[in-house]
């Protein structure tokens, strides 16, 4: 699901989920709620598109091939 131009794609993933891991222990922390929410919200609206994506061309997640359906 990451485009082809990305390097380090299985580091790349890992570490969305270390950032995202890291933002919800931010909500947590009172100092840390405001712009923990902010950036999950902006976070997750980025992230938005290419979820859009895989729902409507059946990426399966597991094999990691597109299978097109019309």
């Amino acid at each position: 699901m990451i485009p082809e131009f990305i390097p380090f794609k299985e580091s790349f993933v890992y570490l969305t989920g270390i950032f995202e891991i890291l933002l919800a222990i931010g909500l947590l922390i009172p100092k840390l709620k405001v712009i923990s929410g902010w950036t999950l919200i902006v976070f997750l609206l980025l992230m938005l598109p290419a979820n859009i994506y895989a729902s409507m061309n059946n990426v399966n997640y597991q094999k990691e091939h597109l299978t097109v359906t019309v």
